[in-house]
């Protein structure tokens, strides 16, 4: 065998041995979540949503689960997380509540509009942080998820992908 085909042949494996170890690297890839608010009790508060409704962050939830997302306009993933987030609204275990931050109430508005946004969304600088303040998080888009206890049962850094909540939902319900 001449040196040359036996270094394609060697480059070939590799190649492959690379493209399915991704493949499976993908597969296996859950969620980049943290334990770091666990337990934490998330206390009621008034929110004035983008919509004007006057509610509260307990009648918010009346599902097994709320999911609070924290985003802005301007983020890249915030934006292309928006249509799994849409999707998981119609979820009959799981509530959805957006809170904006860093934005104008303008900006924050266009971006509702634009994206079509059913879910209900804070944009109340005073009302965010009552909520946030509450909570470790790191950057943008962050999520929590809370149970009906009122505690954060997990923190999602990064962008949130319908199957991979849904996943984590059910394995709940298998525990």
């Amino acid at each position: 065998m001449s040196k040359r085909l036996f270094v394609s042949i060697t480059l070939m494996i590799i190649l492959i041995l690379v493209i399915v170890s991704q493949k499976n690297q993908e597969t296996n890839y859950v969620l980049a979540t943290s334990e770091v608010n666990n337990g934490i009790v998330i206390q009621n508060t008034d929110l004035l949503l983008s919509s004007g409704k006057q509610t509260s962050l307990y009648l918010l939830h009346d599902k097994e689960y709320l999911l609070i997302n924290i985003w802005a306009s301007w983020c890249e993933p915030c934006i292309d997380e928006v249509p799994d987030l849409i999707k998981l609204s119609k979820n009959p275990k799981l509530n959805i509540l957006g809170l904006n931050i860093n934005d104008t109430k303008g900006a924050a508005s266009n971006f509702i509009n634009q994206l079509e946004i059913n879910y209900p969304v804070v944009i109340e600088k005073a009302n965010v942080s009552k909520v946030i303040n509450q909570f470790t998080w790191s950057g943008i888009p962050t999520s929590i998820i809370i149970n009906k206890e009122k505690k954060i049962i997990i923190t999602i850094y990064g962008e949130v992908e319908e199957k991979k909540i849904v996943s984590f939902l059910n394995s709940l319900s298998n525990e």
